[in-house]
């Protein structure tokens, strides 16, 4: 089911270390793991990498295809950081909600990047949460512009469905409008109840926090600094959905 993406030898890296995905890549994909970032060895433990490091160098080195799983406000400086290591033939995507800022900020510096958005997350992040069929029928955003590589985005288009996920090609700014109704808004709304009701709580309001409350604030538990990025990153889109 997943030949059509695997390599004799192949070095893909994250920055974030979301382990979520690291375990479903690990048993869909044939290639050497290496994460850089501050959940490695928690990641070394479970199996989901194979390798974790918290140098930079070390890490994108001879790389294949590098994921850039951060929040979307620090991938300038990180894609800054890493390019000089690159080798000229590396693919590189990334797993953020919003694609304009990110398209445009990383693009011209790296010719070879593809921007992604896996629609797969939850509020809860780490490798405790992975699951191998992560990605199974999910839809995977990749936006290429008039200028992308084409064989990079053939790329990382199989990269996706070798993990079980629906590519969807558009561009970043269609993406964007798209998230900030079906994604971002529901993000903002959930925060915003929270706020409204926990910020000043009335005597006694806590005892009735059930099911309903519950429910529908999940999303407002998901890292915020992500989200503060997600929301400066695409404002334009997401005023307008509010």
């Amino acid at each position: 089911k997943y030949v059509d993406y695997k390599a004799t030898k192949r070095r893909d890296h994250c920055e974030r270390g979301c382990g979520r995905h690291w375990l479903c890549i690990r048993n869909r994909t044939v290639g050497e793991l290496v994460l850089w970032g501050e959940s490695g060895a928690e990641c070394l433990e479970t199996g989901a990498v194979d390798e974790a490091t918290l140098d930079i160098t070390e890490a994108v080195t001879d790389a294949n295809l590098v994921i850039l799983c951060t929040a979307v406000g620090r991938m300038g400086e990180l894609v800054a950081a890493m390019k000089p290591h690159l080798s000229a033939g590396a693919d590189v995507t990334d797993v953020g909600s919003v694609k304009a800022r990110v398209m445009a900020g990383v693009e011209p510096v790296l010719s070879r990047f593809v921007g992604s958005h896996p629609l797969c997350g939850s509020e809860k992040a780490g490798v405790a949460h992975a699951r191998g069929d992560l990605f199974d029928g999910a839809v995977c955003a990749v936006t290429p512009t008039e200028v992308s590589d084409a064989p990079t985005v053939d790329t990382i288009s199989k990269f996706w469905t070798a993990l079980g996920s629906r590519v969807v090609n558009l561009t970043a700014a269609d993406h964007d409008a798209i998230v900030a109704r079906t994604s971002h808004l529901p993000h903002v709304l959930a925060s915003a109840l929270v706020n409204a009701v926990l910020a000043s709580p009335r005597v006694g309001e806590s005892d009735f926090l059930g099911s309903g409350f519950r429910d529908t604030t999940r999303l407002a538990s998901g890292d915020a600094g992500m989200w503060r990025d997600i929301a400066m990153g695409n404002a334009v889109a997401i005023a307008a959905a509010l």
